[in-house]
This record gives structure tokens, sequence and C-alpha cells, in this order.
């Protein structure tokens, strides 16, 4: 319908690579309670995706801008140093 839809892809199989500790995954997560509850008040909904590893994140987003059919994605790209590789 021409609206804007925010979409953050969890990546629960880069967490466990990383070895990230258990209360900064928590930290994440109640942020993005923050940010949803923050969009929901510009009717903007918020929808959280599950990829396994950095690798999966693409083709479930490609997926769900189908699904959703987007007329266009934007995205903000995190540069951490074994992503880039």
């Amino acid at each position: 319908d021409g609206g804007v839809v925010g979409v953050f892809v969890v990546c629960p199989g880069m967490w466990r690579a990383h070895d990230e500790a258990p209360c900064k995954v928590d930290f994440w997560l109640r942020g993005l309670r923050e940010l949803s509850a923050s969009l929901a008040k510009l009717n903007i909904p918020l929808v959280v995706l599950s990829a396994e590893n950095a690798g999966d994140i693409a083709p479930r987003l490609a997926a769900f801008a189908r699904e959703a059919r987007c007329a266009a994605v934007h995205y903000n790209r995190e540069y951490e140093i074994n992503e880039e590789e």
C-alpha cells in the first residue's frame, strides 16, 4: 500500500561465530523493542527476520521484499571485518 516497513535481520549463527555474550545479544534485542515502539508511533511496523549466517541475509531479505511486494529496498550495511571477508 505504499507504506514503509522497517526490517532488521538477526543472525544467530554469526552471534555464535563471534562468541557474542548473552548480555550483548539481550542489549540488541531490547534495543529492537525500543525501535519497534518508536517506529510504531510513526505507523511504521518493524519486522524482525532471522538468517542463520551473513550469506543468508540477502536471500532472506529479497524473499521478504517479494512477499511484501516492496517497490524498493533501502538498507544500512555493517562493515565488520569478518563480514567483509
